[in-house]
């Protein structure tokens, strides 16, 4: 017998919905929030200016700091007005303290204090004018020493988190393994969790096609393509470096470096049994975690359809970008290795010089024999000195790069996997199962705890999603959900820029430093040289001339 009033409670809210117009489908129009307004937002210097100012007199940052400030640059009023259109809680973030600047400039340029004015002049700002800044209460915080990886905590107004991200080496094993067929074994080390494991390129395979199956809307990295023979040690090094960056990429990846199938296959020694036994699920992530539509809303931009576009047309010349980089750095490379060379060359050659002529050589050509030996000294210890630290650091170089060009590759298969699965949404060929709308559709009514969809038998199912205003519906949450995801990989992509910034830092440091031992062994050559020039003629004693 069909239990009609549960099923008439299912329904109801659904049937007072109207079918959204294909305008609504668009971009997201959701609440206001003061936490993401103003991300992905290029602000103004002078706004981060004023926050750096203030953490450096008040940390750390309080409401009571920033209504001092606020205060002495407008009436107590409008400052009122301004903390309580910022929400803030105990302590102020960057994001928080920027949203309150851009109101007081707003106050101060005759412009309407709310959330929909700065959302309005996003992009343009106004300048607030700064009268004073407040006097500091507590002294500065003295300087502290780098913070460790176990006691630090990350911080969303800080690039300090990267140092809580695992740091995956992936070396290829010298022996290949197998009595017939020979393959190839990779040792996998974590060292987070200072742990290492045996993988076979297979193994890696299956966690990539795994991964892509249950995450088709995240930026799953990019895998070295099979070969199935020439297996030369280049191409086994190529290889090597392709899945190092692979594994680094998914630590360092908020969603997919706490999977399940990640996790596992950094610890379980052997992945391939462990994936046969446990058995995991192979669904969507929008299948597996059914997340409720409304707590999603309000952390999707309202302008993530103009961010689309505007990565969509930066990955092309971003890519072609990187690819001119990698060319320029290997022609560096390929010059500072024959200046190596070069130099360790010609001080062979002085050496052999110098031994040959030791017998020939007069008193008087003792210095002569002392400058080569110092010349060629200094040169072989710069020679050594490119070989042993500036070769190996620019290999880096290349490495972060080719890192960044494949985060770019994979963000751009995600833009096409998510066009697909729009129009097999659009096309009515993408089917939600049973069970996960019947779940969906609960949540929705608020009835998740009492679970009345396990009630439910297969007709009832039926007669509910047959209702055009709930295919409707839950083909709209997973609109949403497709949104939600795009916005949580860019703002993903954008904090991996990070690595970019340290690594044209550490280029930097490095050039410095090879320049200032350049500049040490050739000021000391310099010295040395001098040491060894003969007297002048006219100090030189005279030998009479007899008549």
């Amino acid at each position: 017998m069909t239990d009609r009033p549960l099923l008439d409670d299912l329904i109801r809210p659904f049937s007072s919905l109207p079918l959204p117009s294909q305008e609504q489908r668009g971009p997201y129009h959701g609440t206001l929030t003061p936490a993401t307004l103003l991300n992905d937002i290029d602000l103004p210097r002078i706004y981060v200016d004023i926050y750096q100012q203030l953490i450096q007199i008040h940390t750390p940052l309080t409401v009571d700091h920033l209504k001092t400030f606020l205060e002495q640059n407008t009436t107590a009023a409008s400052a009122k007005k301004i903390l309580l259109l910022c929400d803030p809680g105990i302590h102020i973030s960057f994001n928080q303290c920027s949203l309150a600047i851009a109101l007081l400039a707003c106050h101060q340029n005759h412009m309407d204090v709310s959330l929909e004015t700065v959302n309005q002049y996003r992009r343009e700002l106004p300048i607030p004018n700064i009268r004073t800044m407040p006097p500091a209460t507590v002294a500065p915080a003295a300087p502290t020493k780098p913070p460790s990886r176990s006691t630090k905590k990350p911080n969303a107004t800080s690039y300090e988190w990267f140092l809580l991200l695992d740091q995956i080496t992936v070396k290829l094993v010298p022996h290949r393994e197998g009595l017939v067929f020979k393959h190839t074994t990779y040792t996998v080390h974590s060292q987070l969790h200072q742990v290492s494991v045996v993988r076979r390129y297979s193994d890696f395979y299956l966690l990539w096609e795994s991964l892509l199956k249950r995450f088709p809307l995240r930026a799953v990295p990019l895998l070295p393509p099979k070969q199935l023979r020439n297996f030369n040690d280049a191409f086994l090094e190529k290889r090597r470096r392709g899945l190092n960056r692979f594994m680094n990429a998914l630590v360092r990846h908020p969603c997919l470096g706490k999977d399940e199938l990640v996790t596992n296959f950094i610890h379980h020694q052997d992945f391939a049994s462990w994936f046969q036994k446990a058995k995991p699920s192979l669904e969507d992530e929008f299948v597996r975690t059914t997340p409720s539509m409304e707590s999603l809303r309000p952390l999707i931009p309202r302008d993530l359809h103009d961010r689309l576009r505007r990565w969509q047309l930066r990955l092309a010349p971003a890519l072609y970008a990187y690819d001119q980089m990698l060319d320029v750095v290997q022609r560096w490379i390929y010059r500072e290795q024959a200046n190596a060379n070069d130099m360790t060359r010609f001080s062979i050659i002085l050496d052999a010089m110098t031994e040959a002529e030791k017998l020939l050589m007069l008193k008087e050509q003792e210095s002569l024999h002392k400058d080569q030996h110092a010349m060629a000294h200094s040169l072989k210890t710069m020679g050594s000195f490119l070989d042993d630290r500036w070769m190996p650091f620019m290999t880096k170089v290349m490495e972060q790069l080719q890192y960044h060009r494949d985060l770019c590759l994979s963000f751009q298969a995600l833009l096409d996997r998510k066009e697909d699965l729009d129009r097999a949404i659009e096309y009515q060929q993408h089917s939600i199962p049973k069970v996960t709308a019947a779940q969906l559709i609960i949540k929705t009514n608020g009835f998740a705890n009492d679970r009345p969809y396990q009630r439910l038998t297969k007709d009832q199912m039926d007669i509910m999603l047959t209702s055009s205003h709930i295919r409707e519906a839950l083909q709209q949450h997973r609109r949403t959900f497709i949104l939600y995801s795009l916005a949580c990989e860019m703002e993903n992509l954008h904090r991996q820029q990070v690595y970019v910034s340290i690594l044209y830092q550490d280029l930097v440091q490095q050039q410095i430093t090879l320049t200032k031992e350049q500049h040490q062994q050739w000021h000391a050559l310099m010295k040395t040289l001098n040491s060894y020039l003969p007297p002048p003629p006219s100090s030189r004693p005279t030998t009479p001339v007899s008549t």
